[in-house]
């Protein structure tokens, strides 16, 4: 699921959610790369990478319809840097418990707080990152954001960026961080090589997460779909995000989006030629999802 300041950088995104149970979503050499499935392979990928036309018709009516303000008492906000603290109580309470890569790994909040506080920096300020509050002040549901442009040259995103800061960091902190990171990465580095040249403004998905105790109330497919209209008034062509758990990759099929690019755990080796990943859920894969509008 960074760089020295995420403000300086244009590209980012992220691990999600577990929806199911809580909250979700967030390298080997070139040897691994037998574990890659690029788009044109999907065909021959197994029948849950699929995304039914009944699917997506069944979410149209949701999409067009008027923005939830409140639910179960719940409120509706666009999130500010005035929520970093509350964004950051969820991460760090909730999100890395649950987020299948933080959970197979087992990761502490000291060895992570780097790593979202620079996610959260990211887009936090963006007016595409929204919440529902609770009448005590704290978040049940979040999905933090920000806007890709289509670079005009070889600009590394994001976690290219972290991929090398996260390597210092390990020497502090341990090298849990930095394999999240350098699996993101991978993903992340295909999105322009693969969505098609038309596309040239994405909604970043970089954490879509529900905390435990506001699971199966359909927070998060609120969430995804609260700002459809404002979307496309800023000229925003789909959306893109890092799938890195078995919920919400099922979450993000259900509303058109269609994974491009997809690494398998058991061929995501350490230099070791060890398993890195074992998630104690059903996630198997890590996906770069898309939907164009």
């Amino acid at each position: 699921m960074l760089c020295k300041s995420a403000r300086l950088f244009q590209v980012v995104r992220f691990l999600h959610v577990s929806f199911g149970s809580s909250s979700t979503h967030i390298c080997s050499s070139l040897r691994t790369m037998k574990s890659f499935i690029p788009i044109k392979s999907l065909t021959n990928a197994p029948s849950r990478l699929i995304i039914r036309k009944r699917a997506l018709s069944s979410s149209h009516s949701e999409e067009n319809a008027a923005p939830t303000t409140e639910v179960d008492g719940l409120k509706l906000i666009k999130l500010t840097g005035n929520d970093f603290d509350v964004v950051m109580e969820l991460i760090l309470d909730d999100f890395i418990r649950n987020e299948p890569l933080s959970n197979a790994l087992d990761l502490a909040p000291q060895e992570s707080y780097w790593l979202f506080k620079e996610l959260v920096m990211s887009t936090i300020d963006t007016s595409v990152s929204y919440a529902f509050r609770s009448a005590d002040g704290k978040l049940a549901a979040m999905r933090l954001c920000n806007i890709l442009e289509r670079p005009s040259d070889n600009q590394h995103g994001l976690f290219a960026e972290l991929e090398n800061q996260s390597e210092q960091m390990a020497q502090k902190v341990g090298s849990k961080t930095y394999e999240i990171v350098r699996l993101v990465n991978e993903l992340e580095s295909k999105t322009w090589r693969i969505v098609e040249p038309e596309v040239k403004r994405l909604l970043n998905v970089v954490i879509l997460s529900c905390h435990r105790n506001w699971t199966r109330r359909g927070l998060c497919s609120k969430l995804l779909l609260c700002d459809m209209n404002n979307q496309k008034k800023m000229g925003i062509d789909g959306a893109i995000s890092e799938a890195t758990a078995y919920n919400s990759q099922n979450l993000f099929a259900k509303y058109g989006y269609i994974p491009i690019y997809e690494i398998k755990h058991d061929s995501w080796l350490d230099n070791n030629g060890q398993r890195i990943f074992k998630c104690r859920d059903q996630t198997t894969t890590a996906q770069l999802v898309f939907r164009k509008y």
